[in-house]
């Protein structure tokens, strides 16, 4: 697909807002997605939802939902959900949907887009991370509880907190965290070890954010994906 052909547009209409559901559906496998009343008052009081579809042919291939959040003294565009149908998601869609945020951020006046996502997830930590240039500010514990779903299963969702203004860090020296090679088949052949990973990271990441690093970029050494953590000025991470 040719980033000509990708169109990204805000959506208001109960049809299109079904459309984001159908979507929240077909990639999580949820039985609780966002309902359309509650899309439909994001869409028209201050948030953004937006479908991204195959130019001319109205066939969404992706989705993302935000809306103003105010975090440490500072409005932001929160993205809550974003999501990309497995066969897209080598077509920069995703990367798409975060640059209309972006964009709509700074013509607010809203400081970064922040979102969430679990750091046991090296994709998606490559993605916020390398190719947006987030950066993960805060881990929280058990987010949203034990959702259920295809994606997250039985397991604690802890999170990493990213914060994302398009511009770059200084780079420096910093600690390295070990991320596994594969969690999804690890959460399936064997749980127990999943676990551990979870922990591990909840107390790793807990006494890191404490002491003032956050995450800056994943890298590869010796054929094992780390974080790099780097420590900021107490009080501001971007």
């Amino acid at each position: 697909m040719e980033s000509s052909s990708l169109a990204i547009r805000a959506v208001h209409t109960l049809e299109d807002l079904q459309k984001v559901l159908n979507l929240e559906c077909q990639v999580w496998g949820t039985d609780e997605p966002v309902p359309v009343s509650l899309l439909r008052v994001f869409a028209e009081d201050g948030g953004l939802v937006l479908l991204a579809e195959l130019a001319g042919e109205s066939q969404p291939v992706g989705m993302a939902v935000s809306f103003p959040g105010w975090r440490l003294d500072r409005w932001y565009l929160h993205s809550h959900m974003l999501a990309v149908l497995p066969q897209f998601r080598r077509h920069a869609v995703g990367r798409a949907l975060k640059h209309y945020q972006l964009n709509y951020a700074r013509s607010h006046q809203l400081a970064y887009v922040g979102w969430t996502f679990d750091p046991l997830q090296a994709k998606n930590a490559l993605f916020n991370l390398n190719v947006l240039g987030a950066r993960a500010t805060a881990f929280y514990d058990n987010f949203y509880g034990v959702l259920g779903d295809a994606i997250n299963g039985a397991f604690p969702s802890h999170r990493l907190f990213v914060e994302w203004d398009g511009q770059p860090l200084a780079s420096g020296s910093g600690r390295y965290l070990a991320l596994p090679k594969d969690i999804d088949s690890v959460r399936q052949n064997h749980p127990d070890k999943a676990l551990w990973w979870a922990e591990r990271y909840r107390q790793k990441l807990e006494r890191l954010m404490a002491q003032g690093y956050i995450a800056v970029d994943v890298v590869v050494k010796r054929g094992r994906t780390f974080y790099r953590l780097q420590r900021v000025k107490e009080g501001r991470s971007l």
